[in-house]
């Protein structure tokens, strides 16, 4: 009887994998095609007036609320990284634990934001968090590449501590 409820949490784990990896690779894809749609309109587009209340005329990423995840709330994304970017720690968890946690944390879902808008992206940073990391501006506004890498270097230098709930996956 143990050994059979063993086999069920594995294969609820490989199929929450699986999943996570599909909506990490969908996200990956979408991502993709907005930047090569804003690198198009970017040529072929007038310019436009600076957004309103930005100060520096560059546009300030909007809300919307319709991205399925755990949380419905999302932010326009970037193709560029908010910052240098750091070398990519060596000994981490596979790339199936990481969708996994993901997946646990946000839905997958690269610009998430949580309900209270503290903790923002995939792996739902803090803005101080971010910051610490060499990132700057709204994490959920970060390309994915980047807020793998940086959650990466989080977890080399705090373990799982940072996902006290989600971390789980990690091991």
């Amino acid at each position: 009887m143990l050994q059979a409820g063993a086999h069920e949490a594995d294969a609820e784990r490989e199929v929450a994998a699986a999943a996570a990896r599909e909506a990490a690779a969908q996200a990956e894809r979408e991502a993709a095609q907005r930047a090569a749609q804003a690198r198009q309109s970017a040529t072929t587009a007038p310019p436009q007036p600076p957004s309103v209340g930005s100060g520096t005329g560059s546009k300030v990423p909007a809300v919307t609320t319709s991205a399925p995840a755990a949380n419905p709330r999302t932010v326009t994304p970037s193709d560029a990284p908010s910052g240098p970017l750091p070398a990519e720690p060596e000994g981490l968890p596979s790339e199936d634990k990481w969708a996994a946690l993901r997946k646990c944390e946000s839905g997958g879902n690269y610009r998430a934001i949580s309900p209270s808008g503290a903790y923002r992206g995939a792996y739902q940073f803090d803005r101080r968090t971010w910051a610490g990391l060499g990132g700057t501006g709204d994490p959920a506004a970060a390309p994915p590449y980047e807020q793998d890498l940086r959650a990466k270097v989080l977890y080399s230098q705090r373990g799982a501590r940072p996902w006290p709930v989600c971390g789980r996956f990690l091991a």
